[in-house]
C-alpha cells in the first residue's frame, strides 16, 4: 500500500497578511525597529529644539538643520520597516508643550474640512462655550479644554476609529485616550448645552412673527401669479416638523460571548420595515433660518412619526410658549402624516371641490416644507461619522448622544454660514455669540 503523501502548507510570513490578521501590522522585529528609530527622533528633536533657539551657536544652528534633514532621510528609509510608527510624526506635538493649543496651530492648514469651522470661529466656540483650561480624569489623565474640544469636533465630522492614523497624526491620542478626550467632550456639551435645542423656544419667541412673514412671502413667490394666495397679515405658519433617521448596526447580530443567540426582540425593537434598516429617530421643527426650534429625540427607528408627535409633548409647549408672549394661534407646518392631530400642528390637502385656492396653497406650502429636508442633509453632510451606519453601534456606543451632537453643531455652522434654507427664505440665523448668550445651562 502506498502511504498518503502530507502535504506541507507553508504559512505566508506575517508581513504578507492583512492588517486584521497581523494585530498592529508590525512583526516582533518591527517593533523593536521602531522603538529604536523612535528614540532616536525624540532625542534629534529635543536636541533641534534647543539649538534652533535664541541661546544656540551659528555652527549649532548648521548642526541642527544638517541632522533634521537625517531624520528626514530616516523616516522615508525605515517608511516600510516601520509602517505605522514613521507614517504619523511621533513628535508633532512636543513643539507645543505636548498639548494643544489652538493660537499656534498652523494658518495654512485646511481647518474647514477637518473640524468644519476655520481656525478663527474655532478659537472662538471654545472660548463661548466654556471648555474648562485643563481636565484631569479620575484615573490621572490630563487633557487640555482645547484638545477635548477638537476631538468632539473631529470625531464626528469624518469617519474614524479610536486610535486609528487620524487620531494619532492630529492629537497623538493612542486608542484609550481618543476614547477618553471624546466621553469628556460629550458630557460637556450635553450637560451644558444640549437644552439649546432640547429646550430652547423662548430664544426664537420673539422672532416668530418675521418668520411667519417670511415663509408667507416666499410661498406667494412660488405661486407665480399676480394675486397673492397667503395674505402675511394674518399668515400664522412659522416653522416646519418632520422625523429625521440615523441607520445602525444591527443591535442583536451574531451569537453572544456564552454561545447563545440574542434575542430576536432586541433587532425587532429597532427595525423599520418600511425604511428596511435599524437605527434611531428626532423629530425636529425647523424655523425658515435654517436652525431648530425644538428637537426631541432620539426614538427607536419602529416608531412612527405619530409617535414622537405625541412623546414630545410638543402641542402642549407650544400652547404654553404662545400664552407666555401673548401671540395668536401660531402653528407649525408638516406633511400627510400630521393630518388633524392638533391645533398647533397642520398640513395641508388638495381639495379643490371646496376651495379652488387650496391646491395653489398645497403646492407652495409643500415647496416651502422641503426645506427641512435640506437641513437634515446638511447634518448628515459636515458630520459624516453619523451618516455612517457600519460605525454607530447601539449597544456599544452612545449613538442618540452622537446624533444629537450633530445636529447642535449644525446650528453652530448655520450661526457661521447660513444654510440652503436661510438663503432660500432670505432670513438671517442669529450670531454664535447671540446663540450662546445666555451661556451653559444644566438641562432639567
Amino acid at each position: 500500500m502506498e502511504r498518503a503523501r502530507v502535504v506541507r502548507v507553508n504559512r505566508p510570513p506575517v508581513r504578507n497578511l492583512s492588517l486584521r490578521r497581523r494585530g498592529l501590522g508590525l512583526t516582533a522585529h518591527n517593533v523593536v525597529d521602531a522603538t529604536r528609530i523612535e528614540n532616536r527622533l525624540v532625542s534629534a528633536r529635543i536636541f533641534m529644539e534647543g539649538a534652533l533657539s535664541d541661546d544656540g551657536s551659528e555652527d549649532t544652528r548648521t548642526e541642527a538643520i544638517s541632522l533634521g534633514a537625517r531624520m528626514d532621510e530616516l523616516r522615508l528609509e525605515n517608511i516600510r520597516t516601520v509602517p505605522r510608527v514613521l507614517l504619523v510624526n511621533p513628535l508633532s506635538r512636543l513643539s507645543i508643550g505636548n498639548f494643544f493649543k489652538l493660537d499656534q496651530l498652523s494658518n495654512d492648514f485646511d481647518y474647514r474640512t477637518t473640524f468644519r469651522f476655520s481656525k478663527d470661529e474655532l478659537i472662538l466656540q471654545c472660548r463661548l462655550l466654556k471648555f474648562p483650561e485643563e481636565i484631569f480624569t479620575a484615573k490621572g489623565c490630563r487633557f487640555t479644554g482645547e484638545e477635548v474640544f477638537l476631538a468632539g469636533y473631529y470625531r464626528l465630522a469624518s469617519i474614524n476609529r479610536f486610535g486609528d492614523l487620524g487620531w494619532q497624526q492630529f492629537f497623538g491620542f493612542s486608542q484609550p485616550r481618543a476614547s477618553m478626550a471624546w466621553v469628556l467632550f460629550e458630557e460637556h456639551m450635553i450637560k451644558n448645552w444640549s437644552y439649546l435645542i432640547l429646550d430652547n423656544m423662548d430664544f426664537w419667541a420673539a422672532r416668530i412673527p418675521e418668520f411667519a412673514r417670511l415663509i408667507a412671502e416666499k410661498a406667494n413667490t412660488l405661486h407665480g401669479q399676480d394675486q397673492a394666495i397667503f395674505d402675511p397679515s394674518i399668515f400664522r405658519i412659522f416653522a416646519f416638523i418632520d422625523n429625521t433617521t440615523f441607520p445602525t448596526c444591527r443591535p442583536g447580530g451574531g451569537p453572544r460571548r456564552d454561545g447563545h443567540r440574542h434575542n430576536p426582540l432586541i433587532q425587532e425593537a429597532f427595525y423599520n420595515g418600511w425604511k428596511k434598516h435599524h437605527g434611531l429617530k428626532f423629530q425636529t421643527v425647523d424655523t425658515p433660518c435654517g436652525m431648530n426650534f425644538d428637537v426631541f429625540g432620539p426614538v427607536s427607528l419602529r416608531h412612527s412619526d405619530i409617535y414622537t408627535w405625541h412623546a414630545s409633548r410638543l402641542s402642549m409647549k407650544m400652547a404654553a410658549l404662545l400664552l407666555r408672549h401673548s401671540y395668536p394661534n401660531y402653528r407649525i407646518y408638516g406633511d400627510s402624516a400630521y393630518t388633524v392631530i392638533s391645533d398647533e400642528c397642520i398640513a395641508y390637502h388638495v381639495d379643490n371641490s371646496t376651495d379652488r385656492t387650496q391646491g395653489p396653497k398645497n403646492k407652495a406650502m409643500n415647496s416651502c416644507r422641503e426645506s427641512i429636508e435640506w437641513n437634515y442633509g446638511d447634518v448628515k453632510g459636515l458630520f459624516k461619522m453619523v451618516d455612517y451606519p457600519k460605525a454607530l453601534r447601539l449597544r456599544q456606543m452612545p449613538v442618540g448622544n452622537m446624533c444629537l451632537l450633530a445636529i447642535l453643531l449644525r446650528n453652530f455652522h448655520v450661526c457661521f454660514y447660513g444654510c440652503n434654507t436661510s438663503t432660500y427664505f432670505k432670513c438671517q440665523p442669529p450670531t454664535f455669540e447671540e446663540y450662546v448668550a445666555n451661556g451653559p445651562r444644566l438641562l432639567g
